[in-house]
């Protein structure tokens, strides 16, 4: 599967492309399937019973992750509108990107990539978000470089 990194770079892409404003928002949703399953954890440090942390993993599904973003979507009321969008677009995105990867139980005939290899899928969306990024910095007159100011 990607890794967060990846996660994140693929929103932040999406996001550049589609002029979004908050990219935040994007971001959280993309990782939130991966945080609400890592929610287990909390028993290390808790007193929280083992069923409640278990339960935690069922959050990497396409449905309940769906449900979780919208639910999650609710305590950004200032921005409800944009969060009732970004956040569950962002889970969907996370799923897209993790069915791109075969796993060694269960091979998708869509998937590209093992799942040890992503580094695969790391290098090539940081290329396209560098790309896109310098593509976008020339494209407003502004290479970095101001040698001709006085």
């Amino acid at each position: 599967m990607p890794d967060w990194i990846t996660h994140i770079l693929s929103a932040l892409i999406i996001a550049e492309l589609l002029k979004v404003r908050k990219k935040s928002l994007l971001v959280l949703g993309v990782l939130l399937p991966d945080l609400l399953c890592k929610l287990y954890l909390l028993n290390v440090f808790t007193n929280i019973p083992i069923q409640l942390t278990t339960f935690m993993s069922t959050f990497h599904e396409l449905v309940p992750a769906i449900l979780a973003s919208v639910l999650i979507a609710f305590f950004f009321y200032k921005n409800l509108m944009e969060a009732m969008i970004l956040i569950p677009a962002g889970t969907l995105l996370h799923f897209l990107l993790d069915a791109t990867t075969r796993h060694y139980f269960y091979t998708p005939w869509w998937a590209f990539f093992w799942a040890d290899e992503y580094w695969i899928l790391l290098f090539m969306f940081m290329i396209a978000y560098l790309g896109i990024l310098l593509i976008k910095r020339f494209r407003n007159g502004n290479t970095g470089c101001n040698m001709h100011a006085q």
